[in-house]
């Protein structure tokens, strides 16, 4: 049965969990984030970006456990690492769902609780303390992008049509975006109408992901509060959404009492109105250097960065900054399939090779921006990963 997200959206209104979270915290102009207004039916992915604080996880689960408790869907939760799925993590999941009457509403009095065992969330009835009665098939499945190996011939749910994908920005996401498509393949099979949802608490638009669905280009223009229907060449649809900070008394009072002080890095905790990047090192303008050789570039995600070797009172090290251009005698790495021979895979295999690579493990690469640290960064790690 197809969902029918309009009267999902209804049902969810009538939780009000906007009016209990203000009377909670004491603050009638704090905000939570709605996944109401998703256009959900027009897309097949959707994308939801903010700092910590706007209740994403929270409120995107009692709307997907509407939409599975009507139309008989599994929703299945996914992270990354086998580590974030583990059950001392997963266990306080729905501790906030599980505090309200939430579930005795979305399951119109069947139910009144939920438990966990062995990967599954249940729904149950608890009367004094004992579980009176429970669901028989689980409304949550728990799972990690690299357990689709497992999954692949050992799982099948008809009912899998939802995914929602937590916290999928990180470290660790390099290189996962196939073993999250084989993840997804091994959910829906060849069903149509499926939805997956992807969470973040940081809002970097530079995240692998978005290059591998091939939206990075449009995103980049993308500021917080923004929201947009992309799509990629081939024309699949995605929703992308840039959530703004949460304007609350309560969150200016701790970010004053805690945080009062400039700082990037701060950004997915204080909900300051920036992208979110990792602080890189920068050669000072008043730094005086001399060229040794500009010809080796690095290509990533349809991009060129070079990366000049200069000598300065630095030392020797390598300068990277985007580049526009290449030439002849130019030295590129890349992971992408070899075109010409200019072109060296991953990270090369002779000694010159070794010894430009061995720079940036003992710090010595420099960056025109934090974008371009991040980037080479994460095709290193990526690059090292599948050379291993």
């Amino acid at each position: 049965m197809d969902i029918q997200w309009d009267k999902v959206r209804s049902r969810f209104k009538k939780l009000r969990t906007q009016q209990k979270y203000q009377k909670y915290i004491g603050d009638k102009n704090a905000e939570l984030w709605s996944p109401s207004t998703m256009p959900i039916e027009e897309v097949a992915y959707s994308f939801i970006l903010s700092d910590r604080a706007r209740g994403k996880t929270n409120q995107l689960m009692l709307f997907l456990m509407i939409a599975g408790f009507d139309y008989n869907k599994r929703i299945e939760y996914v992270r990354t690492t086998e580590e974030e799925a583990a059950p001392k993590n997963i266990l306080s999941l729905l501790d906030v769902i599980l505090s309200y009457d939430y579930i005795e509403l979305i399951t119109k009095g069947k139910y009144n609780s939920a438990f966990y065992k062995g990967r599954y969330w249940y729904y149950c009835t608890v009367q004094d303390g004992k579980v009176t009665e429970q669901a028989d098939v689980p409304f949550i499945h728990i799972s990690y992008v690299r357990q689709y190996m497992e999954l692949k011939s050992g799982y099948n749910c008809p009912d899998s049509d939802i995914i929602l994908y937590d916290e999928f920005i990180g470290k660790e996401t390099d290189g996962d975006f196939l073993a999250y498509a084989q993840l997804q393949s091994t959910y829906y099979r060849l069903r149509k109408g499926c939805k997956a949802f992807f969470l973040a608490n940081t809002i970097n638009k530079d995240a692998l992901f978005f290059y591998e669905f091939c939206i990075a280009k449009p995103l980049e223009k993308m500021r917080q509060g923004d929201n947009k229907i992309i799509s990629n060449p081939l024309g699949t649809n995605f929703y992308v959404e840039l959530l703004t900070s949460d304007k609350s008394q309560t969150k200016q009072r701790v970010n004053t009492e805690y945080y009062g002080f400039e700082n990037p890095k701060l950004a997915s905790i204080t909900g300051a109105e920036t992208w979110s990047f990792k602080e890189y090192q920068h050669i000072d303008s008043n730094i005086d250097f001399e060229y040794l050789d500009r010809s080796i570039y690095i290509y990533y995600h349809g991009k060129y960065y070079r990366c000049d070797v200069v000598l300065s009172e630095l030392g020797l090290c390598i300068y990277c900054h985007r580049a526009t251009r290449t030439y002849d005698d130019s030295k590129i790495f890349t992971m992408e399939q070899i075109t010409d021979k200019r072109y060296i895979y991953k990270l090369g295999e002779n000694e010159k090779h070794k010894r430009f690579w061995l720079l940036y493990t003992r710090g010595h690469f420099y960056f025109d921006t934090n974008e371009t640290g991040d980037t080479i960064e994460r095709y290193f790690n990526a690059a090292r990963r599948k050379t291993g």
